[in-house]
C-alpha cells in the first residue's frame, strides 16, 4: 500500500509518507466500527470526528485527513487508484504537507489516515527526546560517519530495543561516547547532538508556509541553501531553527531568548479574508498563493473545521 502511494507522490514531486502505529490503530478502530455497525461516514458511530479519533490514540496532529474505500474483491491497487483519482480523496493523497500515514482494513472497508504531526511522532517508535520546548533530539553522529555505533558495532537503533539502554548504555564507549550520551533513545544525550529551536509556547517550529525542519532535510534537495534564510516564523528561519540547516543548538547549550520569540497571537485573518502571506492568517490556516485568501490546510478551501473554529474565536 505505502510503496504504491509513495511512488505516485514522488512522481508528483512530493515527499513520501511513512507509517505511524498510532494512525494505524485509529484507522483500524474506524474500519471496524463501519463494518460492525454497517454505516458509511467520516463521523464514527459515537459521533467522533477524524481529529477526535486521532487524538484518542495519543497522536498530536497539526493537520489530518481521512480517505475511505469499500467493496467486495477490492485490491490494494484498486484502493490506490481510487484515492489518487477521486476528486475529494485526491486532496489528501496529494497534499504536500502530510508526512505520515495510517492504514487499516476490516472486511470490505478500507480506511487511510493522513497527518502532519504537531510534535515528535516517529515513523518507528524508537529514539525521540525533547528539549523542554518541543525540539527534536538528534543522535550524535561522529565526523565522517553516517551514524554513531559502540565499540561492538551496535547503533542507537539497537539501544532503542527493550532494556538495552538500561543494561548496556553506560558501556562500550566509542567516538568519545557511550549510548547514554550519544543516543536519544537512551534519553541522556550530553553533547554533540542537536536540538531544533522552537519558540516558547510552540510544540514544533514551522516556517510561514507551514514547512517544518524535516521538509528542509529532504534527501537529495538543497532546500536549506535555497530557502533556509527565507519564510521566517516566530522570529526564526530554517537556518536558525533547524539542525539539518546548520541551526538549532547543541544539547549542552541552553536556548537563549534572543532566538526564541514569543508565540504568535491566537488571532489572525480568518478564512475567506484577503492575504499576501500565511503569517497574516490565523496560525491554523494558510494563505493560498493563487487566490490570496486564507484557507483551511485540510480541505484546501475556504471552508472546513479549522475555518469554523477560527470564525468562532474571531467573533467570540
Amino acid at each position: 500500500m505505502l510503496d504504491g502511494m509513495n511512488e505516485l507522490r514522488m512522481k508528483a514531486g512530493l515527499s513520501s509518507l511513512c507509517y505511524n502505529e498510532k494512525l494505524n490503530k485509529a484507522a483500524q478502530l474506524h474500519a471496524d466500527d463501519i463494518r460492525e455497525r454497517n454505516f458509511w461516514s467520516h463521523v464514527g458511530s459515537d459521533g467522533s470526528k477524524i481529529e477526535d479519533r486521532i487524538a484518542n490514540v495519543g497522536y498530536d496532529a497539526f493537520t489530518e485527513g481521512e480517505n475511505l474505500f469499500g467493496g467486495e474483491g477490492v485490491t490494494v491497487s484498486d484502493v490506490i487508484f481510487g484515492w489518487s483519482h477521486h476528486w475529494n480523496d485526491r486532496v489528501n493523497f496529494y497534499f504536500s504537507h502530510f508526512s505520515q500515514f495510517g492504514f487499516a482494513r476490516s472486511g470490505s472497508v478500507w480506511v487511510g489516515l493522513f497527518a502532519l504531526p504537531e510534535g515528535k511522532e516517529a515513523c518507528i517508535q524508537a529514539g525521540g527526546g525533547a528539549d523542554g520546548h518541543g525540539g527534536l533530539c538528534r543522535d550524535f553522529v561522529p565526523a565522517g560517519e553516517s551514524s554513531w555505533h559502540d565499540s561492538d558495532g551496535e547503533t542507537c537503533a539497537w539501544y532503542a530495543i527493550g532494556n538495552h539502554c538500561a543494561d548496556h548504555g553506560h558501556l562500550y564507549k566509542n567516538f568519545g561516547h557511550t549510548a547514554d550520551t550519544a543516543c536519544c533513545a537512551c534519553g541522556r544525550v550530553e553533547g554533540g547532538g542537536c536540538m531544533d529551536l522552537v519558540p516558547d509556547g510552540w510544540k514544533v517550529w514551522y516556517d510561514s508556509h507551514r514547512n517544518q525542519c524535516d521538509y528542509y532535510g529532504r534527501e537529495g534537495t538543497d532546500l536549506c541553501q535555497r530557502y533556509g534564510g527565507h519564510f521566517p516564523n516566530g522570529g526564526l528561519t530554517a537556518r536558525m531553527a533547524c539542525c539539518v540547516c546548520g541551526g538549532g543548538r547543541t544539547l549542552s547549550e541552553e536556548p537563549t531568548s534572543d532566538f526564541l520569540a514569543p508565540p504568535p497571537p491566537s488571532s489572525g485573518l480568518g478564512c475567506r479574508e484577503d492575504c499576501q502571506d500565511s503569517a497574516e492568517c490565523h496560525s491554523t490556516l494558510f494563505c493560498c498563493p493563487r487566490h490570496h485568501m486564507c484557507m483551511d490546510p485540510v480541505t484546501l478551501s475556504a471552508f472546513g473545521s479549522n475555518c469554523d473554529k477560527v470564525d468562532q474565536s474571531n467573533h467570540a
